[in-house]
């Protein structure tokens, strides 16, 4: 009966699929207009959009750090039925191990252009887990403390860490240029946090040593200090409704979302952005247990055949408080958000296709995954768009991304995935990501996207307008430069009439100076000879 507990205590740990969010295929994919939830600076190529209720954004993410589906099922020899090998699953971990854990759902998203940029409004449920453990804990729950890795050794599990935290967000955000400086765009959104559900393992200092007794009795002594943040989440008989998730609802927060886009050239963009700076308060169906930081003895858990399974969760859950003295508080608590970063750069090759990189980064409760991927985007025709990723994403290789954006008229559907071929063998790979959804998706006239002819047509004639233009400012400089030559001539013309005037104004002065002086000579000599005669 034990061994039936433990192995569906790990099935419920190991089946549930982790998801981290990533949304790197997303990112400057701009034809879709949701790549502005990896970058708010993203101003879409519309002048409205509206996303379908409920499916314009469905997004889900898997990240296993070690081992496949396939690995914890394996099939049996005699009849090729799957049985769980937890023994081939340990086999496999590390000393640490990781589940990352993202669903994303949009129920409203509208968005549409401004005078000077564009607008968003809209909601999405999130759900966001982490599970961190070590090897030890999974050989300790499957083999039992009485094993012989265990015996007369301490055990230390602090490095364990889970958590979880589902909420509704309600956002609005704004992209635009920057007056004056039109190469850079700046973008915004701000989201006010309605908590549903979390867990926060705030403290989980936990060590056990066993010791056999001569009897062959192995108990367990240790040492617990730990501390859980629980609210909406339910331990006894009692369900909760979905109704009961509105009602009184005081968990609530605030974060927001920065991006930034600058163009170095006609060709080349780079942007940044950080998604999901802030946190939530959570204050309602809260209860907190915290162990009293003491030693302990546990002989162990007494399964009867007869116990169904509302008995076994019941007995389980008093042995756990037995074991490590819990009391209960129900005290608020805060937990942040999960952080993501990404930095990214795009090269313009021709009118319908362009090269991209970006680095994701995620800084959730401690732990900081990082992510890397290069792309290739183009446009087909004016309705078809298509872009293609290799990733390196939390130490996992094989990562071929494929991102598709199809219209029909104002009907857009689309849909990414940062690893096309794990969605061939989800059983076979450690992460896996898709993203699809339905928009109704207006063009802007001045920013229409492009078809494959019409891009042709257009490079042509950019060409020769190009070259008109080369021509024309030769003609206008030759005529320029002639212009100048005459006007150089003329006014050097004119200097020399000028001098020419000058010199025969002297001339005449001179002559008539002459003349005068030898006019006044005759009547000196006239006045002299009568003077004689007389």
């Amino acid at each position: 009966m034990k061994k039936i507990l433990y192995t569906s205590i790990l099935v419920v740990l190991f089946s549930t699929i982790g998801f981290a969010q990533q949304n790197i295929l997303l990112y400057d994919f701009d034809v879709i207009p949701q790549s502005s939830f990896s970058n708010p600076s993203v101003t879409p190529k519309y002048k409205l959009v509206v996303g379908f209720p409920g499916i314009s954004s469905i997004s889900t993410s898997y990240h296993n750090s070690i081992f496949g589906i396939n690995d914890l099922l394996v099939k049996r020899s005699h009849d090729d039925s799957l049985k769980v090998d937890i023994g081939n699953v340990i086999s496999k971990l590390d000393d640490n191990n990781y589940f990352l854990t993202n669903i994303h759902n949009d129920f409203l998203f509208v968005g549409f252009k401004t005078k000077k940029g564009f607008l968003t409004v809209g909601a999405y449920d999130n759900f966001d887990l982490k599970f961190k453990y070590p090897k030890e804990l999974i050989e300790f729950v499957w083999y039992g403390n009485a094993d012989t890795r265990f015996k007369n050794k301490l055990v230390d599990f602090s490095n364990t860490d889970f958590n979880t935290l589902s909420y509704i967000a309600f956002h609005v955000g704004y992209s635009m240029p920057i007056p004056n400086f039109e190469k850079l765009e700046v973008g915004v959104r701000l989201k006010y946090l309605k908590g549903f559900a979390s867990v926060n393992v705030e403290k989980f200092d936990a060590s056990f040593f066993t010791k056999p007794d001569e009897n062959t009795f192995y108990s367990i002594e240790g040492r617990s200090d730990i501390l859980i943040n629980t609210s909406g989440v339910q331990f006894d008989k009692k369900e909760l409704t979905f109704s009961d998730y509105f009602s009184d609802n005081k968990n609530n927060g605030f974060a927001f979302d920065l991006g930034a886009t600058y163009s170095l050239n006609e060709k080349i963009k780079l942007s940044a952005s950080v998604l999901d700076i802030g946190s939530i308060n959570w204050k309602s169906r809260v209860k907190n247990y915290k162990s009293d930081n003491a030693n302990y003895k546990f002989n162990g858990i007494y399964l009867d055949e007869q116990n169904d399974s509302t008995d076994i969760w019941s007995i389980f859950k008093d042995s756990l408080t037995e074991i490590f003295h819990f009391s209960e508080t129900v005290d608020s608590y805060k937990t942040n958000l999960p952080t993501n970063f990404f930095l990214g750069g795009s090269y313009k090759i021709d009118n319908k296709s362009s090269a991209g990189f970006v680095f994701f980064g995620r800084n959730y409760c401690s732990h900081f995954a990082s992510s890397f991927s290069l792309s290739y985007t183009r446009s087909f025709t004016k309705s078809i768009h298509v872009k293609g990723s290799y990733s390196v994403i939390n130490s996992t290789y094989a990562n071929i991304g494929l991102g598709l954006s199809f219209n029909m008229g104002p009907i857009q559907a689309y849909f990414v995935s940062n690893n096309i071929i794990g969605l061939f063998a989800p059983f076979d790979t450690r992460q896996l990501h898709f993203r699809l959804g339905f928009n109704v998706a207006i063009f802007d006239k001045e920013e229409t996207v492009l078809s494959t002819p019409d891009l042709q047509i257009k490079g042509e004639l950019d060409k020769k307008l190009k070259k008109e233009r080369i021509d024309e400012n030769k003609i206008l400089d030759k005529n320029e430069r002639k212009a100048n030559k005459q006007k150089q001539k003329d006014l050097k013309r004119k200097e020399l009439d000028a001098q020419k005037k000058i010199e025969e104004e002297q001339r005449l002065k001179d002559k008539q100076l002459q003349q005068q002086r030898r006019e006044y000579k005759k009547s000196q000599k006239k006045k002299k000879d009568e003077s004689k005669n007389n």
